[in-house]
């Protein structure tokens, strides 16, 4: 190997450094001749060129080239989102959702995301470019109370990537929610709580069973008069 090396260094880039070319075209066409006189002109101590001892020896146990052209392999180990999607390359793609928490292994090409858990292939996807932050869901990976939720994930309607979330259950119903969910939006709160008046205060006292027990005055926020309804 270092005498072919030594060779190509002499004969080729060794005789053509003084020369100057316009176009790459004829750059490559001066090193075509220069490797055609070492293949074919230049003989070995046997008397053999070193295309002849190709043909006789080499040529005949060489294997055919694929019909699949090499794809280059990215592994990765990652962990299983909340959502049942694994996030490579900052593009998300699902599992089934039992493995949701779960280190699983990628094997990543150039058009294909393979998803292991351990020798097991869990999920096949297409491989998202462009854009980042796109989803790749498989409609069997997603749990039966998510299955008729159009728009759940980027690309299908949704904006914002993330399970629906409940409301708080001290505010599932309009009665129970402050004004500014109501519509009144966050400028409309009171700057300062109201404070109870004097008769308020008076029958707070006057609800006291003994001697040893305080006053408590209760802070509210008047929600109703910032909805305009006071």
């Amino acid at each position: 190997m270092e005498s072919a090396v030594n060779t190509v260094n002499k004969r080729v880039i060794g005789y053509l450094a003084e020369d100057v070319w316009m176009t790459l075209a004829e750059l490559n066409e001066a090193i075509a001749e220069r490797v055609w006189e070492i293949n074919h002109d230049i003989r070995r101590a046997d008397g053999t060129t070193r295309f002849e001892r190709f043909t006789e020896e080499e040529a005949t146990v060489l294997s055919p080239l694929p019909d699949d052209v090499f794809e280059q392999v990215e592994w990765k180990e990652l962990k299983v989102g909340r959502n049942y999607h694994v996030t490579a390359d900052y593009q998300h793609y699902s599992v089934p959702y039992a493995l949701a928490g779960r280190l699983l292994r990628m094997r990543l090409t150039g058009t294909r995301v393979t998803v292991f858990d351990g020798q097991q292939v869990v999920a096949e996807h297409l491989r998202k470019m462009g854009r980042k932050g796109q989803y790749s869901t498989d409609p069997t990976h997603v749990p039966h109370q998510h299955r008729n939720v159009s728009g759940l994930w980027p690309g299908t309607g949704s904006s914002t990537g993330h399970a629906f979330l409940a409301p708080p259950p001290s505010w599932s119903s309009s009665r129970h929610r402050p004004a500014c969910d109501r519509g009144a939006g966050l400028s409309g709160l009171p700057k300062h709580p109201r404070v109870p008046g004097k008769e308020e205060q008076a029958e707070t006292r006057s609800g006291l069973s003994g001697p040893g027990e305080h006053a408590r005055l209760p802070v509210v926020l008047d929600f109703e008069a910032v909805d305009g309804r006071h």
